[in-house]
């Protein structure tokens, strides 16, 4: 709390506290792997508090959780009103009584879709292996890929065999899913987009916090012919119409794929404006497991006329805005993925 309140008096926005905690967090999203949990990614709506997607073999689905269930209760304790203000408290409280030692039981009270009565699932806590990344094909034609997080390294090279092999399936557009994705490492994000846009297509500048310019990154950065041999994928990716789907906790390296894909006219993005946080932070460790993260520099991306567009503290406007309620996930309807879809529909019905 010393050390917090110490960071706090320097009144930097650029410096931020970590706690053990949140410390703890990225460990296990950079490993892929988190003890003592159920697989839930858990999701604010309109006072509510939804599973937005259970992991894949997770103790949640096995356990029966399924995606747009409202959780009401976790092991009978329910919470008061939820507000914007209050959310990352509630949502930090939650997520500390749904997680426990392995081999324990929680029991979570949910309000499902089409049934009128809650339901209560018990869950054994145990490992879950976090996926680098979730793929499917909708409707027979569109591919559909999730990003939960760039933290992970092999984040990039999971995207590019995803891609593969949904374009050896002959899909007619792509969907990119980064909601809730925080952000994490850049080579990742830049591997994506160069399976995506041509190569030395000029993506952003970086520059340092006194202003001066520190570099410049194209689509050709970061070993692309690797990501490219990895997708193994003899068709012309460039050809086909691609979607990012974004909410307002896509973030940094989301926000710099959103942005690319959109201001070069390669796709479109769909969802809700996103963060603003575009800046390159370096972590440095302190006494009791906590972290200080602090900015060292920033970046702005180049739109395809060569102008800079800033996205710290502005984000990235979606070419079509459609938000996502509570009301819709009652109903067991994600909008925002309709609309993708009903986008992409156009190019192939």
């Amino acid at each position: 709390a010393a050390t917090e309140a110490m960071l706090l008096s320097v009144h930097d926005s650029h410096v931020y506290f970590l706690s053990p905690a949140k410390v703890k967090m990225c460990q296990e999203e950079s490993s892929g792997k988190m003890n003592g949990g159920v697989g839930i990614s858990l999701r604010y709506l309109d006072g509510g508090i939804y599973a937005f997607g259970v992991m894949p073999n997770s103790p949640a689905e096995k356990a029966g959780i399924k995606r747009f269930d409202k959780i009401l209760a976790v092991d009978g304790y329910s919470w008061g009103e939820i507000s914007l203000k209050n959310t990352p408290k509630i949502l930090n409280e939650i997520v500390g009584r749904i997680r426990g030692p392995d081999g324990t039981e929680v029991m979570l009270t949910v309000k499902r879709p089409k049934i009128l009565k809650p339901i209560n699932i018990t869950i054994t806590r145990g490992q879950v292996d976090l996926p680098l990344v979730e793929s499917r094909i909708i409707d027979s034609s569109i591919g559909y890929i999730e990003i939960p997080t760039f933290l992970n390294l092999q984040t990039g090279i999971a995207f590019a065999m995803a891609f593969g092999n949904l374009m050896f399936h002959h899909i007619s557009g792509l969907i990119i899913d980064v909601r809730g994705n925080t952000g994490g490492y850049l080579a990742n994000v830049f591997g994506i987009i160069g399976l995506l846009l041509p190569p030395n297509t000029e993506l952003l500048t970086e520059t340092s916090r006194q202003g001066s310019a520190v570099d410049k990154v194209d689509s050709s950065a970061n070993s692309m012919n690797f990501y490219k041999k990895e997708s193994s994928s003899k068709i012309n990716s460039f050809n086909i119409p691609v979607v990012i789907l974004t909410d307002e906790m896509s973030a940094s390296a989301s926000e710099i794929l959103s942005s690319a894909i959109k201001e070069h006219k390669r796709g479109i993005t769909i969802g809700e404006k996103t963060a603003g946080a575009l800046e390159i932070a370096r972590k440095f460790p302190l006494p009791g497991g906590s972290e200080m993260s602090v900015t060292v520099d920033f970046l702005d991306m180049l739109m395809a006329n060569g102008q800079f567009k800033p996205i710290e503290k502005v984000g990235v406007t979606p070419t079509i805005s459609v938000k996502l309620s509570g009301s819709d996930f009652d109903r067991g309807i994600d909008s925002q993925l309709d609309a993708a879809i009903k986008y992409l529909e156009k190019f192939y019905k």
